[in-house]
């Protein structure tokens, strides 16, 4: 079997935090657990995803929040005039 290509896309290393660079989470020789994504058999590549082994924060938001709560928190980032919160959670 020829050598291919593995690649994981930035925005597939973690749900909750934005990553610029993937330093910032691993170092060259990190052994690493991803799910394979996607195979492209042409250009010998496979997508792979860290992220997806674990479970969509999005999917239980309802069920942590209710609409009209009040929660306490750090902001984490801004955006012009939005703030952004950690809603918790790992990577």
């Amino acid at each position: 079997m020829k050598a291919s290509a593995r690649l994981v896309h930035i925005s597939d290393l973690s749900w909750t935090k934005r990553i610029k660079h993937p330093s910032e989470l691993y170092k060259k020789g990190d052994v690493v657990q991803a799910i394979v994504l996607d195979i492209e058999k042409d250009n010998e590549r496979f997508s792979l995803g860290i992220k997806q082994l674990q479970e969509d924060p999005w999917k239980t938001v309802g069920a942590r929040y209710r609409v009209g709560s009040e929660i306490t928190g750090t902001i984490n980032q801004r955006d012009g005039l939005r703030g952004f919160r950690g809603t918790g959670g790992g990577h």
